[in-house]
């Protein structure tokens, strides 16, 4: 256990020098930081795998038909406004699409012999705790985590914004580029 400056140092002070880090545009940690993340669902065995997903703006989802069947895809958001038709995935044919808004969207299969339903949660970038808002509790949950690893004791997955497996200067950046944004 660390001492009580160790915990303000990951809890404040790291994020708050991480903050005007990520504000500095030559910073090689910035262009690392703004990448977009992509993600897969199979369909298969008449269903998604997997079935939920949670994802951040900017991240592409990708659907591969990996059924002898062939589907089509409907996408709305939850409140019933259209987003997306896919057109016919034959076996092997994939079919992707971007998130730019932080909005919940439900997925089904269409004109196949069955319906199969889906669901992706769209965070904001940066929102660790899928508030809507990124504020200090995302950027000190982060900077909890900083060091930890997958697989190691108390290891969160929200806090790995870049999904790499390890909490460092790349997901605390993450939160501090959009820090004080909110979905809308």
């Amino acid at each position: 256990m660390g001492t009580h400056r160790d915990k303000i140092a990951r809890t404040i002070i790291i994020p708050a020098l991480l903050f005007a880090l990520a504000l500095t545009p030559q910073s090689g940690y910035l262009r690392k930081a703004s990448a977009a993340f992509s993600y897969n669902v199979s369909i298969v065995n008449l269903g998604f795998t997997p079935q939920n997903l949670t994802v951040h703006t900017g991240d592409t989802v990708t659907w591969t038909n990996n059924d002898p069947l062939l589907y089509e895809l409907y996408f709305q958001y939850t409140n019933g406004t259209s987003l997306a038709l896919s057109p016919f995935l034959q076996p092997g044919d994939t079919y992707s699409l971007r998130f730019t808004t932080c909005r919940n969207v439900q997925y089904v299969t269409i004109s196949s012999l069955t319906t199969a339903v889906g669901n992706v949660r769209v965070l904001l970038q940066g929102d660790v705790n899928g508030d809507g808002n990124v504020n200090i509790i995302d950027l000190a949950t982060v900077g909890s985590q900083f060091g930890k690893t997958i697989g190691m004791p108390g290891f969160k997955p929200a806090a790995d914004l870049n999904n790499d497996g390890v909490i460092d200067i790349v997901d605390l950046v993450l939160v501090a580029r959009p820090f004080g944004n909110h979905c809308v």
